[in-house]
């Protein structure tokens, strides 16, 4: 139908059939995708697993190492690890415990901490009730057996909580045992009411008393031993990495090809105990050792290299200024101090007076020597001849 220039054209029926297919089509798609939404938002997300990256993220820029005033160590350790290039790699595991304590007490003063959970998370961190989240390494030269030096770092707000609470402990502790004792009683010396402080402090840990004789001072001592910075647990020495020249049956050190002196297995290190022969706290700290002990020594660097330290080289790590040190050593024997060597007999040097030396003919005089005689007296004047008497008549 024609009304002027406008024109409408009705659809036809097949038209409507396809129109209708196709609106059933675009609700039926429709639909599906409400349901799949609507599924999506009503399931449970799947909580992605977390990464040793994300929680080092997490907690990047604000741990700091335990001071050398502190101590913490791991109880029953099961630990997953690999090696990595100057320490473990811990992937997980679990631990009965964490015991810290302040090192100027001593481990017997060592408090437990309230772990939120055993669970040691991959990267080594550790969730504490009330000290936040620990983080600690262990380092590849440690003896993994009593998880004997690991490092332990502590987030920057917590490390004071801890210190008080560790503190607080020892104040207990002594609370109990009786009040805080005056000046030590000294003869002649008068007393002072005032609490006795320690400057510094030489700590051990008996790992295996042992079953031989006890350790006798003045003689030698034959040890094995292994050295850490307490700071960074780096390892500076050990007694294996001194092997002995091989001796020949002259007594002499036996050349190689290249004319160098043969090495062979190391031996444990031979020294005088108690003569001041090593550093002052290595010395000390042998003290009470029996043969075939066990003992790690923790000394403060006033009884270690002090403030000069020791110089690194190529093949050792050196010690820095003002550095403790941890020495885990083990009594092998103790053996007599060998006999000073025979120095060559010096010819006497002549004395003026003395008597001369034997076989010269004239007999030994034992008595000193005499000062030499005043001069004689001046000679008097003779006196003249007698007059001859005159002869007889």
């Amino acid at each position: 139908m024609d009304r002027g220039s406008s024109s409408v054209t009705l659809p036809r029926e097949s038209d409507a059939e396809d129109y209708g297919g196709m609106i059933k089509a675009l609700l039926m798609t429709g639909a599906l995708a409400f349901i799949a939404v609507a599924g999506a938002q009503s399931a449970p997300k799947a909580s992605a697993p977390p990464t040793a990256s994300k929680t080092a993220t997490s907690a990047s820029g604000s741990y700091v190492p335990l001071p050398a005033s502190m101590q913490c160590s791991l109880k029953d350790p099961k630990l997953q690890s690999v090696a990595g290039e100057n320490e473990l790699q811990i992937q997980g595991g679990t631990v009965s415990g964490v015991a810290c304590w302040v090192v100027a007490t001593g481990p017997g003063s060592a408090r437990d901490l309230p772990l939120a959970s055993n669970d040691v998370g991959s990267g080594g961190f550790i969730r504490s009730k009330t000290f936040g989240t620990l983080r600690f390494k262990e380092m590849q030269a440690a003896n993994r057996a009593g998880s004997e030096h690991v490092v332990f770092s502590i987030r920057r707000d917590r490390l004071q909580p801890l210190r008080a609470y560790l503190m607080k402990h020892d104040e207990n502790a002594a609370a109990a045992s009786g009040p805080a004792s005056a000046s030590p009683s000294v003869p002649g010396v008068p007393p002072v009411n005032a609490p006795v402080q320690t400057v510094l402090s030489l700590s051990y840990q008996d790992i295996e008393v042992g079953a031989g004789s006890l350790g006798e001072t003045g003689k030698l001592w034959h040890l094995k031993y292994t050295g850490w910075r307490r700071s960074d647990g780096v390892k500076f020495d050990s007694w294996e990495q001194h092997p002995r020249p091989v001796m020949g049956s002259d007594g002499k050190p036996e050349l190689g090809p290249d004319g160098k002196p043969k090495f062979g297995a190391a031996e444990p290190i031979a020294l005088p105990q108690g003569v001041g022969a090593v550093i002052p706290g290595f010395d000390y700290g042998l003290a009470g050792m029996r043969i075939g002990g066990k003992r790690r020594i923790f000394i403060p660097w006033q009884l270690a290299y002090g403030l000069r330290g020791h110089p690194g080289t190529a093949d050792h790590p050196g010690i820095p200024p003002k550095s403790d040190l941890v020495f885990d050593v083990e009594l092998v024997e103790v053996t007599e101090m060998p006999a000073p060597q025979a120095r060559p007999a010096m010819p006497p040097r002549p004395v003026p007076g003395a008597a001369p030396p034997s076989g010269t003919g004239s007999s030994p005089n034992t008595a000193p020597a005499q000062p030499p005689s005043a001069p004689p007296p001046p000679s008097q004047p003779k006196q003249p001849a007698a007059t001859p008497a005159p002869p007889s008549n």
